[in-house]
């Protein structure tokens, strides 16, 4: 198992879920 490889998944989630969030954001905002 990578280190470099594991540390880059948990950021690429981080990252999803912050976006998934401003989204939902956006549409209340919206709607």
């Amino acid at each position: 198992k990578n280190d470099a490889q594991e540390e880059q998944e948990r950021l690429i989630f981080l990252i999803e879920g912050c976006l998934a969030i401003w989204l939902f954001q956006e549409k209340k905002i919206l709607i």
